[in-house]
């Protein structure tokens, strides 16, 4: 291989995961344009070896050996991006994208350049647009409820009634106390995408939330906007 094939599939893969990155990085990621620039080299670095080892081992050689371990590989990395707090994950998008970072660097080492290319185009317009729709889906299938009583005990009871229930499931919670008034108050966004009604799916709610709550102040349930 040449030195000028060399530069041209490194800097490709240079300028695809840097694309990617850049959009991660706009939204404020903890992979972001570095981290995606890298794993991309990095991937299509271990490609090219593993192609080169191959060939100056005639018949012997397995050209996917040492690149099969960038997939299994590139786990380990991007597991360091995801997190969890409550019910809320978040750096699975993230995560995602430095496994296919990885795949666009090795597309880029074996000579797929124009591939790579519209493979990088697609993912950022995915990137970019699914995102709303996502959103929108939300909106439109997701309730708030805000519950306000004298005990704690809502925390609790509420997370057991909703687990008794397939319809609902809880996407955020929020837990907060006065002291001054002794109230104590818990913010739950529930996602219902079923074939319940949001209006059907609210007085259900409301029902099982008067049902096991002995010391109900106020309750509100509302529409995501």
């Amino acid at each position: 291989m040449t030195m000028q094939i060399f530069l041209c599939r490194i800097g490709l893969a240079l300028i695809l995961g840097g694309a990617i990155g850049i959009e991660r990085d706009i939204h404020g990621r903890a992979a972001g344009l570095r981290t995606h620039m890298l794993v991309s080299v990095g991937a299509a670095l271990f490609t090219l070896v593993s192609i080169t080892l191959a060939k100056g081992c005639g018949q012997v050689g397995d050209p996917a050996r040492i690149a099969a371990q960038v997939v299994s590989g590139i786990g380990f990395l991007g597991a360091g991006t995801i997190l969890k707090s409550g019910f809320t994950v978040r750096g699975l998008t993230t995560a995602a994208c430095m496994w296919l970072v990885a795949a666009i660097g090795m597309a880029c080492a074996v000579g797929w350049m124009w591939q790579a290319t519209v493979v990088t185009f697609t993912v950022l317009l995915v990137l970019m647009t699914v995102k709303r729709v996502e959103n929108r889906l939300h909106r439109l299938f997701s309730l708030k409820v805000t519950i306000t009583a004298g005990n704690a005990e809502i925390y609790e009871k509420m997370l057991e009634f909703v687990s008794q229930q397939r319809e609902i499931t809880i996407m955020s919670m929020d837990l907060s106390y006065d002291a001054a008034s002794g109230i104590h108050t818990a913010i739950f966004v529930v996602d219902t995408i079923t074939g319940l009604g949001q209006l059907e799916m609210s007085h259900k709610i409301s029902a099982g939330i008067r049902e096991f709550t002995t010391d109900l102040r106020s309750l509100r349930i509302e529409c995501i906007s």
